[in-house]
């Protein structure tokens, strides 16, 4: 089945569109909130599904125990740390993943 998705108090939601049985309509605030929830991916996301902490420690030139501490929420990297974060996972762990 396929859902045709009309943006709320938008000329981009048709006349096509608001006829459709299958209709759901959502805001743009909804959109771009489910958007942003999909492809968040925090850094102990990333080091589970690619790496461990040692192998990701290495790779941004830090010690596995900074590594640990961050993932705990002891603390939190520096912005030159974050920056290596987000070079080294290739840009899928960004400064809001890193911060949150």
């Amino acid at each position: 089945m396929m859902i045709r998705v009309c943006i709320k108090n938008q000329h981009l939601a048709t006349e096509e569109c608001r006829k459709s049985r299958n209709f759901v309509a959502i805001s743009i605030v909804e959109l771009s909130s489910s958007i942003a929830y999909t492809y968040r991916m925090l850094l102990r996301d990333y080091i589970e599904k690619y790496t461990n902490q040692t192998a990701f420690a290495a790779a941004i030139d830090m010690s596995r125990d900074v590594v640990g501490r961050w993932l705990r929420k002891e603390c939190y990297p520096t912005r030159a740390s974050a920056e290596k974060i987000m070079k080294a996972t290739g840009g899928k762990v960004t400064i809001k993943d890193i911060y949150v």
